[in-house]
């Protein structure tokens, strides 16, 4: 006796679990169910269903097979992503078939556990997008969880290496799939002559030459970092920036081909951090390209040559994270991956000691407000200490835990709530001295406190009774000389106000008082000494500079 359904057509098809399109609306429909057998015919191989077991809809005269039964008998592969589970569907439900022949996957690993093929480039987002087919062969090894790979010219020279992530696109042994790799560098068409694969522990470093291109026109400027009076850098539109003139001209610094989100924009999600002449820029997936792996670029000549690294993530919500990053010296930095989950945010911590080549995963860690790049800072490989909220959380094992220390207000200031967004921060001869800015505010109006501590971070207190209003984030000199900056509102500007403790907070001394006509807002500062001082807008990048403790300031860079 026929039958009839009601519910999802499509998923029936499928045969999956309808569950999957719970947050999209289904029409309802009626389908009768057509007790039919399908007979498949692949090169002599003859197999019928079971009409009991593989069932056929009739829906308005005609017939919808399930896909996967059909698909699999004549080799081919079926797979379905539930939207929002990946980086590519975040936008949608996808479905897809993969169907290739031993003959066109050329490419296999040292152990011959997958075999690769049907390579196809395509320009794409100022780099190039690679498609290529996948087959595993055997099971993956754990200990590898790293696709290697290596593009190569026809006069056998290396042109680019890049690694893939391999656990966030295998499927399973026999299975092939489709791959999207968005490559960071302009890689011509080659033929699979000229292209190697191998799986590893540690992901292949690629290299890229920087672009060192002069900067004129209106950009964010929203960090300066100078290392000496000339030599320096900072963070611009989705841009490195680097001077070697003072501040006066700024060249882009960005490796070709590494695409990055400007100020601007909403989904702006990379992190950098400057020693000396090294850079590095902490970028993950951006949700509308094709790519899944979180990379680590660094610099150690001033931005003419950079290499990239990719961390080994292992969780699905790292490949839609934002990136925070702080490094101590030339070889030791922490990377911070954020999710976007809100209230119940998670992070990540990364760690490398050899500059940003290679990256350990540290742990992760729950219960954290949000905070920032100013909010994370270390002492060294194992102290370290975020800002966020009411608390400040300190780590002596290089970030595996955390324990929360407490803030004391002095008693003046009891109706007084602080909230901290700026870590701890130690400069100086002496690496037990440091520093840390806690702002307060009351319905009485908002102050700023310097607390120090003088064992490391263990304990904290205030360093004096005088504080500063409208206070910008503090720049410590050394371990007992500190500037800070406050701004009044002024009739058509602001008129800012420089401070100086040379007695680590128990005294300070109006340095200067100073309006400047063409300063609409000041966004960013810093002083490198008690004379060199540099201060910016934001937008359209303006910067001036000082070299009298701020008595006088020049324009340096007039973006046209």
């Amino acid at each position: 006796m026929r039958k009839y359904i009601i519910g999802a057509v499509f998923g029936a098809l499928l045969m999956l679990s309808t569950t999957a399109f719970a947050n999209k609306p289904l029409m309802e429909i009626k389908a009768w169910l057509w007790p039919t057998p399908i007979q498949i015919n692949v090169n002599g191989l003859l197999t019928t269903s079971n009409p009991d077991e593989v069932q056929v809809l009739n829906y308005n005269d005609q017939a919808y097979v399930p896909l996967r039964y059909v698909a699999e008998k004549l080799g081919a592969t079926v797979n379905f992503k539930p939207e929002g589970t990946d980086w590519v569907h975040l936008n949608g439900n996808r479905i897809t078939i993969d169907s290739a022949d031993n003959q066109g996957l050329t490419v296999k690993d040292q152990d011959g556990i997958i075999s690769l093929g049907n390579f196809q480039f395509i320009p794409k987002h100022g780099g190039t997008m690679l498609t290529f087919q996948m087959k595993q062969n055997k099971e993956l090894p754990a200990e590898k969880p790293f696709l290697n790979l290596s593009f190569f010219d026809r006069q056998h020279k290396l042109i680019y290496s890049q690694a893939v992530t391999l656990s966030f696109y295998a499927h399973g042994k026999g299975g092939v799939q489709t791959l999207f790799v968005q490559l960071d560098a302009l890689v011509p068409t080659l033929d699979a002559s000229q292209i190697t694969a191998s799986l590893s522990h540690d992901a292949v470093i690629g290299e890229l030459p920087g672009r060192l291109i002069p900067l004129t026109e209106s950009t964010y400027i929203l960090q300066i970092v100078m290392t000496d009076a000339q030599y320096g850098w900072a963070k611009g539109d989705g841009t490195v920036l680097r001077t070697t003139d003072g501040g006066k001209t700024w060249l882009i610094a960005t490796p070709q081909g590494l695409q990055l989100y400007g100020a601007g924009s909403s989904i702006a999600n990379h992190d950098s951090a400057f020693v000396g002449n090294h850079a590095w820029v902490a970028k993950p997936p951006i949700s509308y390209y094709e790519e899944s792996e979180v990379t680590v670029w660094h610099t150690d000549n001033g931005g003419q040559t950079w290499k990239r690294a990719t961390l080994p993530i292992t969780e699905n919500w790292e490949q839609s994270s934002s990136a925070l990053m702080n490094f101590i010296d030339e070889k030791n930095g922490f990377v911070f991956l954020a999710s976007r989950d809100g209230e119940n945010r998670k992070y990540s911590i990364y760690s490398t000691s050899d500059g940003g080549n290679q990256w350990t995963r540290v742990a992760e860690v729950t219960g954290l407000v949000f905070f920032t790049q100013r909010g994370i800072s270390f002492l060294d490989s194992h102290n370290g200490w975020i800002a966020t909220g009411n608390r400040l959380m300190h780590t002596t094992d290089g970030g595996k835990n955390w324990t929360a220390m407490s803030i004391t207000l002095p008693s003046a200031y009891n109706q007084y709530r602080c909230y901290l967004d700026i870590a701890p921060q130690f400069f100086g001869t002496d690496p037990q001295v440091g520093f840390l800015q806690v702002p307060i505010s009351s319905s009485q109006g908002s102050l700023v406190l310097l607390y120090v501590t003088r064992d490391g971070g263990k304990t904290w207190n205030p360093s004096g009774e005088n504080v500063v209003s409208d206070s910008e984030e503090m720049k410590i000199i050394d371990d007992h000389t500190v500037y800070m900056l406050s701004r009044k509102k002024a009739k058509n500007n602001f008129k800012y106000q420089l401070y100086l403790t040379e007695n680590a907070g128990q005294t300070w001394t109006l340095k200067s008082e100073f309006d400047i006509p063409s300063l609409q807002n000041l966004y960013t500062w810093q002083f490198l000494n008690l004379s060199d001082g540099w201060i910016s807008d934001a937008y359209p990048g303006k910067v001036f500079g000082t070299h009298d403790g701020g008595l006088t300031w020049t324009q340096l860079r007039s973006p046209k």
